[in-house]
């Protein structure tokens, strides 16, 4: 139908690539493929030990968890950058140290409640949140997802992190500890899959087209928006609007978007029902890394017919 012509990649959210000079074997000081580093990972996977430093009665324990993501943030951005790759943080506590704290160490400050959060009385909230939020945008400029993994029976801060997560399209496991089952069983479905492959996709674009008698809100789902505002726009926005194009760091065949979309107004009160035999059309396009590292576009197209009054909801409702 054309809606493709000349049009075989977004124009924006992909980034092409480049390693800034960064060496291969640079690279290989850092990050190496499984196949070559499975041993030794397992090895180590093995002989992990409780952290020996000892931590006085009446302190926290030291952890710089978003000093560590910005590490790990950084290290995808320079070896691997527009490919598709996963952070995956193992929390067992909150952060004391560093950036993205979220509490002292001592233990007589008490850690900050769903009640201080609504009264805006948590004193080190806001600067946490901006934190991860720079670090959600670092990664989904990268095409990056950070899953997290809360193993504890205190808060660890996954009110301050989960801004990174939905952004990026990541999951969150909350359990009582890395030997529940809950923690196990979620770990090991992420790695099942029946076609020797995970069966995840990264680097996504998602872009809607439509007919100028349709307007988008917005999508409520694991996605960020691509601020690409244009005609498409409707001035009523939900969740993430004001543009047609989203980034999607990491998608499967479970991925879902909510999209809500408004009909453009009309000068006449009775143009909707003048228009009711004229078609109208959805056009949904993917542009995504597929798991074998190839990059692939799909698109959808839907074309309906106007439906006019209240008595027609039912007619709706059968091709939604």
């Amino acid at each position: 139908m054309g809606f493709l012509t000349g049009k075989t990649k977004p124009t924006t959210g992909v980034i092409t690539g480049a390693r800034d000079g960064v060496s291969a074997e640079s690279i290989a000081r850092f990050l190496l493929p499984a196949s070559e580093c499975e041993f030794i990972l397992n090895s180590l996977i093995e002989e992990l030990q409780k952290d020996p430093w000892p931590v006085s009665a009446d302190q926290r324990a030291s952890r710089c968890t978003g000093a560590a993501l910005s590490v790990a943030a950084s290290l995808l951005g320079i070896c691997v950058p527009g490919s598709g790759g996963r952070i995956m943080a193992f929390i067992g506590g909150p952060s004391t140290e560093g950036p993205g704290s979220i509490i002292s160490k001592p233990l007589s400050d008490p850690i900050r409640s769903h009640k201080d959060l609504d009264k805006g009385s948590a004193p080190l909230y806001n600067k946490a949140v901006k934190f991860y939020e720079e670090i959600g945008n670092q990664l989904v400029h990268q095409g990056h997802v950070l899953d997290l993994f809360a193993c504890a029976l205190d808060q660890v801060g996954v009110a301050e992190m989960k801004v990174a997560v939905e952004r990026t399209g990541g999951i969150v496991v909350l359990a009582e500890s890395f030997g529940h089952s809950v923690f196990k069983d979620s770990l090991r479905h992420i790695f099942q899959s029946s076609d020797s492959d995970l069966g995840l996709s990264f680097n996504g674009i998602f872009e809607i087209n439509c007919s100028k008698d349709v307007k988008i809100q917005g999508i409520i789902g694991p996605c960020t928006s691509l601020e690409k505002k244009g005609p498409l726009s409707s001035d009523t926005v939900i969740g993430q609007g004001n543009t047609s194009a989203w980034k999607m760091c990491g998608l499967d065949r479970k991925t879902s978007l909510c999209i809500v979309f408004d009909m453009a107004k009309k000068d006449a009160p009775d143009a909707i029902g003048q228009s009711q035999n004229n078609l109208f059309y959805f056009q949904f396009l993917t542009y995504y890394q597929h798991h074998d590292g190839q990059m692939r576009l799909r698109s959808t197209t839907i074309s309906r017919r106007w439906v006019a009054g209240s008595g027609s909801v039912q007619g709706v409702n059968n091709w939604l």
